[in-house]
């Protein structure tokens, strides 16, 4: 076969015063929102009310009357969901949504009520009025409400990355745009859905709307099947009505500012709304930035299509950001007097990009790490790390005399433990070169061909995981081998070229290229053998560092051989002229903007 090194394209002051005031009566005046401030900050009015239960009239704006106050400090909740709703100046839309909102049966739960108001550009002494009317008079019965006001006019996209950012994984929230309209029954079913399905990691979160849209241009008049009024999972999102989970709205959150930051394509290959994402004002669209997000990590949303073609949100389509002109009411709002059973059953179909069903086999993947010479708190830091992420095989290389507890630990976590009567030593020693050697033989042995598609081999103390470590490792076409290798980002030092003389052949190639690390590399079982044989027979008066890079650079595989630039695929090597940015908790980035599945040499950076 044709053998070749492929490098793979990048995917590439006045702050004031932040006022919080906390109210006995929901006519009291607030100070004014409306001066000067630093165009970052949003300034603020929490109206904390308690107020009678769901009264029979259920209005939005009420007379002058006492009510008690009901913040967090005074009354400690066993679980606590946050409405969010997005709105500028289309109070009258705003004011249908609030009421939709208030029909709901929350029962005991405490739902707190976030208005959120994006600022015009030249806001009008009447826009501020209306504002200050709504923000005195506004009535909500299952919990605290607080009224924000940007202090400029920052887009739809802004709104929507700054409406909430969750403070553990336990939060839930729904946010809405203005233009909508709830059904009486979106708390109930919502609030089921995510005690059915809040720990599936494939889901990204919940939309009440009812979705049509087919983004897959190739097939974009396939109709997306209604499940018989069943959930089911679909690639696309519903931004009507969306309630992310916690954790991976965090996620996105950190990877839209990176995006944006670095002016990345968010390009999503045979979609339409990358399209409309080129020919539309970007301020008005953060859909593609998820879109783009769920693509690339394999995500869904989860939704229920009513029966009788009803839906849990309406959508009036009123002009503004999305459209030119009002368009009307998309569904009429299910009721608890139509025929649809809400129900949660366990298995979901799962709709790709084209609103079709493609099952397709597990990957068969393996890692692993020699960890001879290790103490119980070493062990106990990569076991735990890499299973907070990967729940495939895993195999360990151990010393036979370890400590028990490290073998208890191993089978805690269904880790393979493989045995060898080699201690290991200080490096360089005879012992460790000895370990060494072994390495690279339970490496063949372990990665068998008839188990897996691919497997990982990484150093054991200097690798942190942040994601499933074979997340953008690919296994190659029709049962090819692939090799995938990881690059530094310096070149060739003088020890490599140094210690290169001394090995197999003319090593001149070497000369420039950028160093490829054997601290972590991955590929098909078939690979697995060459690098043994390679290492410990053809190149066995060479250090495997350097011996890897005289393979890689002078085709010594019959494999294709990926070789990933710093900061790109499954392992990010940080150190010794890595170049990295991090995100808002302190993870690596790959240049994508994803945290690097897999971290190695993370001890010895320097930010």
């Amino acid at each position: 076969m044709s053998l070749r090194v492929i490098r793979p394209k990048s995917v590439n002051g006045w702050l004031g015063v932040v006022i919080l005031l906390f109210f006995a009566t929901h006519n009291a005046r607030l100070l004014s929102l409306f001066g000067g401030g630093d165009p970052h900050m949003q300034q603020q009015i929490d109206v904390a009310m308690s107020l009678a239960k769901a009264n029979s009239t259920n209005t939005l704006l009420s007379t002058a009357k006492d009510v008690g106050s009901n913040t967090t400090d005074d009354v400690l909740y066993k679980e606590t969901f946050q409405i969010v709703v997005l709105t500028m100046n289309r109070f009258d839309s705003l004011e249908r949504l609030i009421r939709s909102l208030q029909a709901a049966n929350y029962s005991t739960d405490v739902v707190d009520l976030v208005i959120r108001f994006d600022i015009p550009k030249n806001p009008s002494e009447e826009w501020k009025a209306r504002v200050e009317a709504f923000r005195s008079n506004i009535v909500w019965s299952a919990g605290k409400v607080t009224v924000s006001v940007a202090s400029e006019n920052v887009g739809l996209r802004q709104a929507w990355l700054t409406a909430w950012r969750p403070t553990s994984d336990q939060d839930r929230a729904i946010i809405l745009e203005d233009d909508l309209e709830v059904s009486t029954l979106w708390y109930q079913w919502l609030k089921g859905a995510y005690g059915a399905y809040g720990n599936r990691s494939e889901i990204a979160g919940f939309s009440l709307s009812r979705q049509t849209l087919v983004p897959h241009k190739e097939h974009s008049g396939n109709r997306i099947p209604d499940n018989d009024g069943l959930p089911f999972l679909y690639k696309l999102l519903g931004s009507y009505g969306y309630a992310p989970m916690a954790s991976k709205w965090l996620d996105f959150l950190d990877f839209a500012e990176c995006a944006l930051a670095t002016g990345m394509s968010v390009a999503t290959p045979g979609l339409i709304t990358s399209d409309w994402y080129d020919s539309l004002d970007k301020r008005g669209m953060w859909t593609q930035l998820f879109i783009y997000f769920c693509y690339h990590k394999n995500l869904y949303t989860l939704y229920a299509h009513p029966s009788g073609s009803k839906a849990l949100v309406s959508h009036f389509r009123e002009k503004g950001e999305h459209y030119r002109k009002t368009g009307g009411r998309d569904f009429q709002l299910v009721s608890s007097a139509d025929t649809w059973t809400v129900k949660y059953p366990g298995n979901l179909p799962k709709l790709e990009w084209d609103a079709r069903e493609h099952p397709s086999s597990p990957l068969r993947s393996l890692v692993l790490s020699g960890a001879v010479g290790y103490q119980p708190n070493e062990f106990k830091r990569f076991v735990t790390n890499l299973r907070a992420h990967y729940d495939g095989d895993v195999a360990l290389l151990v010393w036979e005399k370890a400590p028990a507890d490290i073998f208890a630990l191993l089978e805690t976590y269904n880790i393979q433990a493989v045995k060898t009567p080699e201690a290991g030593g200080k490096r360089a020693s005879p012992a460790w070169f000895k370990v060494n050697q072994v390495r690279w033989q339970f490496y063949q042995d372990t990665c068998q061909e008839d188990k897996y598609d691919l497997c990982m081999a990484v150093d054991f103390r200097d690798t942190l995981f942040q994601d499933n470590p074979f997340r953008g490792m690919e296994a190659a076409e029709n049962g090819a081998t692939v090799l995938h290798v990881y690059e530094h980002n310096i070149p060739m030092n003088q020890w490599h070229l140094d210690v290169a003389k001394h090995c197999k052949g003319n090593n001149e190639m070497l000369k420039g290229k950028q160093i490829v690390n054997a601290g972590g590399f991955g590929g098909s079982p078939a690979a697995f053998p060459q690098l043994a044989k390679w290492i410990l027979q053809d190149a066995k008066k060479c250090d495997d560092q350097v011996a890897l890079n005289i393979g890689v650079y002078g085709y010594a595989f019959n494999a294709t051989i990926v070789s990933h630039k710093q900061g790109e695929g499954s392992i990010n090597n940080v150190a010794w002229g890595g170049k990295f940015r991090r995100d808002s908790r302190n993870r690596f980035l790959n240049t994508n903007c994803f945290p690097s599945p897999a971290v190695h040499q993370f001890d010895i950076v320097e930010d």
